[in-house]
């Protein structure tokens, strides 16, 4: 017969493996630490049975979540034997994300006092991503209701929302503010379009009257261009046939300087032989004076000899008398050439003079010459110049009246643009973006799972302390 002890005995080995089949059960110690998970359990998270022996609760925990007050307070609570229960996030292996329906049960002794916890736990992550799933679903819808509807500022909640869901939630988002920003500025851009149409188009009729006058001007320039033009080849021949006289008295001027060096030249050489003739007198003088002198001595010499040089007496008074007169000849012949060659000497220094100032009249008739060849080449240049402008004159009046046609047409265009710009306009009209048309929009905030919302609260005879966590 089978005992009552041993019944019961199997009945709870019967009740453990319906558990083991049905939940996810793992154990710890009181400080936290893993002591036995069953195959469900690690299936679940991902992990093996070696893997996870020995190690803390907080690897199935957020690491921002580990150091907090709450998480610290949590297992202060179960460790004094109070129960625990709620939906949770575990952080399995690789980082995949499970969510546990569980319970954490304090197992006490005899004396009433804990000694170890077991955590009974459904694997819910199904259920959870399909909740999440239609309600990301029907958010999503009525958001996207709102922008067909002209409501652009909506945006999918990001709150409770993990993995694929949030991702997509988040694209949703991301779509939204895309199409909120090119709203904005197709908006923006339109109201500028606009002015500027408007802007262009009154510019363009400023600019076609101004364009009008200005080619009424340039044909008024054009025609006092041509008399100036006239005027200025008229110049120019003038200038040119100046130059030519200009050249002729340089020739005339250059010939008139020759005969006048020649001259000079002359004078000089008569200067010179008057100068050797004064020369020569003076030897004549010399020598009558020498004469004289012979003469005289002569006379006494004569003198001396009495009766016998009476005859030579006779010919040296006549001898001295003739040196008397060839010297008072030479002496007036000395005092014609001296005043000959003074007058020479004035009219050498007259026709130095004459010279001198012939080749300054030579050099300033080149000077002038030079000059009146510039001036008829830059007479020529000046109306090679006006021609070149008075040409370019009737190219602007052709680009002006070019010109004038192009601003109708572009006030025209103008006038198109801007209807296009209103129609436009009223197009995007309908669409609310909020602040987001002048400005690029924030990216929406995505969901952390430290910052969502608790999903359950402690539950136990004595009253567990509320928290914001929910996963862990």
């Amino acid at each position: 017969d089978i005992t009552e002890s041993e019944l019961q005995r199997h009945t709870m080995n019967g009740v453990w493996g319906a558990i083991n089949k049905a939940y996810c059960v793992i154990e710890f110690d009181l400080k936290g630490n893993i002591t036995n998970a069953n195959e469900k359990f690690l299936k679940a998270v991902g992990y093996s049975a070696d893997e996870i022996a020995g190690r803390h609760h907080a690897m199935f925990v957020p690491k921002d979540f580990v150091d907090t007050k709450d998480y610290r307070e949590f297992w202060d609570m179960i460790a004094a034997g109070e129960r625990y229960d709620g939906q949770f996030k575990y952080l399995g292996k690789g980082g995949k994300e499970v969510w546990l329906d569980a319970t954490y049960n304090p197992i006490c002794d005899e004396m009433g006092r804990p000694f170890k916890i077991i955590e009974f736990a459904t694997d819910v992550t199904n259920q959870r991503n399909a909740e999440q799933l239609s309600d990301a679903v029907r958010e999503s819808q009525t958001v996207i209701e709102s922008a067909k509807d002209g409501d652009l500022t909506g945006r999918v909640p990001l709150d409770g929302k993990t993995g694929k869901i949030a991702q997509l939630c988040n694209g949703i988002n991301d779509l939204l503010d895309a199409m909120a920003t090119v709203v904005g500025l197709v908006k923006d851009s339109s109201d500028a379009i606009n002015t500027a149409a408007r802007e262009i188009a009154a510019g363009n009729t400023d600019l076609s009257g101004r364009t009008e006058e200005q080619a009424s001007s340039l044909q008024e320039t054009a025609a006092s261009m041509e008399e100036l033009n006239g005027a200025v080849r008229q110049n120019a021949e003038s200038a040119k046939e100046a130059n030519q006289v200009a050249i002729n008295a340089s020739v005339i001027a250059e010939k008139g300087g020759h005969a006048v060096t020649q001259v000079v030249e002359t004078m000089q050489a008569i200067r010179d032989s008057s100068k050797k003739i004064a020369d020569i007198i003076s030897v004549i003088d010399g020598i009558a004076f020498q004469t004289n002198i012979l003469a005289l001595n002569a006379a006494v010499e004569a003198a001396r000899a009495g009766e016998q040089g009476r005859g030579f007496a006779v010919v040296a008074t006549e001898v001295r008398n003739l040196a008397q007169r060839s010297a008072a000849a030479a002496k007036e012949i000395k005092t014609l050439i001296s005043d000959s060659v003074d007058k020479v000497q004035v009219g050498s220094r007259l026709v130095d003079d004459a010279g001198h100032t012939m080749s300054d009249i030579v050099s300033s008739v080149s000077q002038v010459t030079a000059l009146m060849s510039e001036i008829a080449t830059a007479s020529a240049q000046q109306s090679s110049g006006i021609e070149q402008v008075s040409e370019a004159i009737s190219q602007m009046d052709d680009v002006t009246q070019q010109n004038a046609a192009l601003v109708e047409q572009a006030a025209a265009a103008a006038e198109s643009l801007q209807g296009q710009a209103e129609s436009l306009f009223s197009a995007v009209s309908r669409y609310r973006v909020g602040n987001e048309s002048s400005r690029t929009p924030q990216p929406a905030s995505r969901g952390t799972a430290a910052g969502a919302s608790k999903v359950a609260k402690a539950r136990g005879a004595s009253g567990a302390p509320e928290t914001d966590w929910e996963e862990f």
